[in-house]
């Protein structure tokens, strides 16, 4: 069995559903009740050299004046002191996104802290006042 099943299997067994594969590649995105969507990526050809979980929260900072725009970058960087292994920062675009890599093979054990650690980080982030800065 190649490593995204395994991890999709892992993913099911933690109550989420896979809600759709990515066009291109191995990648895939799925959906928790308690955690919300995810999406995984693979790095490398196949994933060879690893994958990478995201997060994504719906924030447009276009919308916002300068002032506000300050406030939510010291929030970031707020925000990535406190988080344990994941990564935030906000898309040109709009959006703000929370990472974590996995550099290796999958591993049961291993899949299961890297997983508990993001869930941790993903409910860390509504620690803070992101609310002001969703887009509606």
């Amino acid at each position: 069995m190649n490593t995204f099943k395994l991890i999709k299997a892992h993913l099911e067994f933690n109550g989420y559903e896979i809600t759709k594969n990515h066009k291109n590649g191995d990648g895939f995105f799925a959906a928790s009740e308690r955690y919300g969507p995810l999406s995984l990526n693979p790095i490398g050809e196949s994933g060879s050299i690893g994958f990478r979980l995201e997060k994504w929260y719906p924030i447009d900072i276009n919308k916002h004046n300068q002032s506000q725009k300050k406030s939510l970058y010291t929030m970031v960087n707020d925000i990535n002191m406190t988080l344990i292994i994941g990564s935030s920062y906000l898309y040109k675009e709009g959006g703000l996104g929370m990472s974590v890599y996995h550099l290796g093979e999958y591993n049961k054990k291993g899949f299961s802290r890297l997983l508990e650690a993001f869930h941790f980080d993903s409910e860390k982030m509504f620690d803070f006042d992101l609310n002001s800065y969703w887009d509606k």
